[in-house]
């Protein structure tokens, strides 16, 4: 069976080598470097970023650890150099996984389609090739406010801002979300005077509130400023600096800045010379799929940021990977998005999966944990949904949280009871305890609280 991919992200990549696995004759079209916006200008860079800002974000904790001497400075040209080589690496990587897996790869521009054929321009060539399933993956854009001009310049999204070389004075960022919240982080601890502008009423809004009001009070303290329910109305570049106005509470107010980072979120990738020939139904919110990733048309499948429905490198994987199995009639669950983890990589971090509203909460603090106290570290904690004496959500916000959501991925995925979570022994001293106590505390059995 011929299989054509278009897009080598996350999801485009993974699905390719799951279909070749399977025995599939698998193509894999890419106009840009391998690794899509995840490698290039998201996940990697992002927390390559963050890896190397973390002593600085964590000096004041260590001083108390009775570390001594003047805070270190940041090298950016390192930082960057760090940053470029773990996205080479990736890029590398994923390339040599194709070649694996047998996986033809076309660096190459998918224009048109035509029937069952693909017609891509390579350069100054061109060349088509045929599919009898073809599986899109053509990933998401950044999103903007209607009527504001993002130069790249002055006025940046989150790719431009994972290159500066010069760090700036002050930046104005627009959205409180997850993207929001990570580069507000790097810049604070780079020296940048950072003001975030929120239109909802908390950071993070599909979080849960405790977490999100922990983390803005974490980022406040360390010098963010935070402006929620704040609608902006205009951005507008003067000679030397940026204007922005927005509105809070019915009052007009504006700042002058040296750059403004747009952090709204990010849209579907629509490509309608390669969906409006196949009649796939898509709209601005993204294209028309299944459980199973299946769109209107029977040869065609849709992964990842394209479709809308969640936009993960993780979950295009796992999209990749069940639009796999059902091209090749494997057994496979559908796409469980309440499932899907959701990591804000912050210092502290916060992370959640399943329900963030239930019948019972339990919060659990990382002060009552052994391993935390040893270091240093008081503030997190997990705090666990409940719903018919069953695990439904889970957040955590705190140190190594990103590290432990997959245990509580597990036990809701696969339904485990309580008393079942409550019989695992957790080695001590771990943070992993946390969550083994708040099981016991749902179940009124906690011995150190």
């Amino acid at each position: 069976m011929k299989i054509a991919v278009i897009g080598g992200g996350p999801g485009g990549y993974v699905a390719a080598i799951r279909c070749a696995q399977y025995g599939g004759d698998v193509t894999l079209i890419e106009e840009g470097p391998l690794g899509g916006t995840c490698v290039n200008v998201g996940c990697i860079p992002t927390k390559a970023l963050l890896k190397g800002i973390e002593p600085l974000a964590q000096w004041s904790h260590f001083e108390k650890l009775g570390l001594e001497g003047p805070k270190p400075s940041m090298h950016v040209g390192k930082l960057l150099k760090h940053s470029n080589k773990a996205i080479q690496m990736s890029r590398q990587g994923i390339e040599y996984l194709l070649k694996k897996n047998s996986v033809s790869l076309i660096h190459g521009k998918a224009y048109a389609i035509k029937n069952h054929t693909i017609y891509i321009r390579e350069g100054d060539k061109e060349t088509s090739i045929e599919f009898d399933k073809l599986i899109v993956a053509t990933g998401s854009l950044s999103s903007s406010i209607p009527g504001i001009e993002v130069d790249q310049e002055k006025i940046i999204f989150s790719d431009k801002a994972l290159e500066l070389t010069e760090i700036p004075t002050n930046m104005v960022i627009i959205g409180g979300g997850v993207i929001g919240c990570e580069m507000a982080t790097i810049y604070n601890q780079l020296g940048t005077n950072v003001t975030i502008l929120e239109g909802q009423s908390q950071i993070l809004p599909c979080e849960d509130t405790d977490a999100a009001h922990a983390l803005q009070k974490s980022l406040q303290s360390s010098g963010i400023k935070i402006h929620c329910h704040s609608i902006v109305s205009s951005v507008i570049r003067e000679k030397e600096s940026v204007r922005v106005v927005w509105t809070q509470n019915q009052q007009s107010n504006s700042l002058d800045t040296d750059i403004v980072l747009m952090a709204i979120g990010r849209r579907p990738n629509i490509l309608p010379s390669l969906l409006d020939p196949l009649g796939i139904q898509y709209s601005h919110k993204g294209v028309l799929t299944s459980p199973y990733l299946e769109t209107n048309h029977p040869d065609v499948y849709c992964i990842g940021d394209l479709n809308g429905k969640w936009m993960l490198a993780h979950t295009a994987s796992r999209e990749g990977m069940i639009a796999a199995a059902r091209i090749f009639q494997k057994e496979t669950p559908p796409i469980q998005y309440g499932l899907q983890p959701s990591v804000v990589f912050t210092h502290p971090e916060l992370v959640g999966v399943g329900k963030r509203i239930a019948d019972k909460t339990f919060t659990y603090p990382y002060s009552a944990n052994g391993k935390a106290r040893a270091s240093g570290i008081r503030d997190g904690f997990v705090k666990v949904f409940i719903e018919d004496n069953q695990l439904v959500g889970c957040t955590f916000f705190g140190d190594h949280a990103s590290d432990m959501i997959s245990l509580a991925t597990m036990a809701i995925q696969n339904k485990i009871s309580l008393s079942e979570l409550s019989f695992i022994t957790y080695p001590h001293p771990t943070f992993s305890e946390v969550f083994g106590e708040s099981i016991e505390l749902a179940e009124n059995m906690a011995i150190h609280m």
